[in-house]
């Protein structure tokens, strides 16, 4: 029971709870278990404690709570693919199981550290222990965000969106780094507690520890916010806006409602402008807004381009593209318009990263199979890579849904001189569950990380507008039409985290795995 409630107490701190404060505590109920285990199996034959072990009782732990967290938490997929995919729904649940239970290993991977080091009588520096999980905590979360494409959903860190001045250290090492300050909390509160053999003073020091890592971070993010609020240049602004059509799945692809659709955000836009009416003007339409080929010349198109002439506005919409190849046959990509005020097309980003089993099948001919039970998984071809769409002295840098939770895109995205991202997505796919909150959060920390604004457009929600500091100016309700208006500044700094991305937390975690390796081996007889 108490490695699953630690699975359950983390899966409380994201939405739809948002109890973000058991995100420091939720690792305690595993290291219980595990720190007060009776007799252990061992996958080796070693019964002397002198070479490197892992626990078989701890890897199964470590497993049932990352499992408990990782169902609890995505168990929306299944309706989602029931519904979608149709796939019934006593075969989707199992679907999701195998996702959790993959997902899960890099829990039990860490537990079985976890028991190798506290319980290891040649290891005796509390210090480099919680230096060494924690560092190792973040490289496994790494690892799961670029494996197999990556799936960093769920990563810890994430939880502290609506808690800013803890956050800001992510412009250096992204949200992997500040994983590490959570896991690092999470082992100094247990061994305060329930480490029996820690002198007085000693839990007098990592409790000062404690606080000098509050003091410091918050000082840290203060320094932050007025070290770029003085980047902000009057004369580089504009009113940015993201627009919620709130229009139903059933009907988004119907060719008979896709004049309604146009109506819809036209509307909308003419709302702004009303409002707005001397101001310059960015507007950012969801994913796919247009359901409809925007690059044929139709009477659709010409309706798209007379929203930005009319209103003398710029505007970025989601919409499909296609190439033709030798055989005259469709690749379709997943693409995003930016249109300026003179009608004209800007450029196009085409989606570069995209979502296994609904875009396209991997693997190839391995996995065709997997069409009999996901029939509605596309064929889109990812775009052949990421750079910002310049109109003007706006220079765009544009994540398409399953994008948003990559850092590294939205990074290289800054590094290659985007001055504002946006994030365009369709979740009505999720219905009115967890998923488009949990989805929102990873705007947040895409604008510390860059420290840019981000525009977050969602066909019926969340969206949102964020400050380079991940606080949101406004936000919208699930499945309701609006728009979300603020006067932004378009940022021309680098952060560190945009200047050599990955590299800063890899290093990083290197350095702590060498000198807790030197110090195990030093005091091994």
């Amino acid at each position: 029971m108490l490695p699953a409630s630690s699975g359950v107490l983390l899966t409380l701190c994201f939405p739809p709870f948002n109890i973000w404060p058991f995100v420091f505590v939720f690792l305690i109920p595993l290291l219980i278990s595990i720190y007060y285990a009776g007799n252990k199996e061992e996958f080796c034959s070693f019964r002397d404690k002198k070479n490197f072990c892992l626990s078989k009782s701890a890897l199964l732990k470590g497993f049932v709570a990352g499992f408990a967290f990782f169902f609890l938490l995505m168990w929306w997929v299944a309706p989602t693919i029931s519904q979608y995919g149709n796939l019934p729904i006593y075969l989707s649940y199992p679907v999701v199981m195998i996702l959790t239970g993959y997902l899960a290993v890099f829990f039990a991977i860490w537990a079985g550290f976890a028991d190798f080091l506290l319980n290891h009588n040649n290891y005796k520096k509390n210090i480099y222990k919680i230096l060494f999980l924690s560092a190792l905590w973040v490289l496994l979360e790494w690892i799961r965000g670029h494996f197999l494409s990556g799936l960093p959903w769920g990563i810890i860190a994430y939880s502290l969106d609506k808690f800013p001045p803890f956050i800001q250290t992510a412009e250096i090492w992204s949200v992997y780094g500040i994983s590490f300050f959570i896991i690092a909390f999470n082992l100094l509160i247990f061994f305060i507690i329930f480490d029996l053999n820690l002198s007085k003073k000693k839990k007098i020091s990592y409790f000062a520890i404690i606080l000098l890592f509050w003091v410091g971070l918050y000082f840290y993010g203060a320094y932050s916010v007025n070290k770029y609020s003085a980047l902000f240049d009057k004369n580089r602004t504009i009113y940015a806006g993201a627009v919620q059509g709130a229009i139903p799945q059933d009907v988004k692809w119907d060719r008979e409602f896709q004049w309604h659709t146009l109506d819809v955000y036209a509307k909308l836009s003419k709302n702004i402008r009303d409002n707005l009416p001397e101001e310059k003007i960015f507007l950012v339409y969801p994913e796919t807004a247009m359901p409809f080929y925007l690059q044929e010349p139709t009477m659709l198109r010409q309706g798209i381009e007379s929203i930005p002439g009319a209103l003398n506005l710029y505007l970025l919409t989601g919409s499909p593209y296609y190439e033709l190849d030798s055989n005259k046959k469709k690749n379709d990509r997943n693409s995003a318009f930016l249109f300026k005020p003179d009608r004209t097309v800007a450029g196009r980003h085409d989606k570069y990263h995209l979502v296994p089993f609904a875009e396209y099948i991997p693997f190839g001919s391995l996995l065709t199979w997997t069409r009999k039970f996901l029939p509605t998984a596309g064929d889109f071809i990812s775009g052949d890579g990421v750079k910002p769409i310049t109109a003007d002295e706006l220079k765009a840098g544009v994540l398409i849904c399953f994008e948003s939770i990559f850092p590294e895109i939205s990074g290289e995205l800054a590094a290659k001189g985007a001055n504002i991202i946006t994030i365009i997505t369709n979740d009505a796919w999720f219905g009115k569950t967890g998923a488009p909150y949990q989805h929102e959060q990873f705007a947040v920390f895409r604008a510390i990380e860059t420290r840019k604004w981000v525009i977050r457009s969602a066909n019926t929600g969340i969206s949102s507008i964020i400050t380079p500091f991940g606080a949101r100016t406004g936000q919208t309700e699930l499945f309701k039409q609006d728009v979300v208006i603020a006067k932004i500044c378009l940022m021309e700094n680098k952060t560190i985290w945009a200047k050599y991305g990955d590299w800063i937390p890899l290093i990083f975690c290197v350095i702590i795995f060498i000198f807790s390796i030197i110090d195990f081996k030093r005091r091994s007889p």
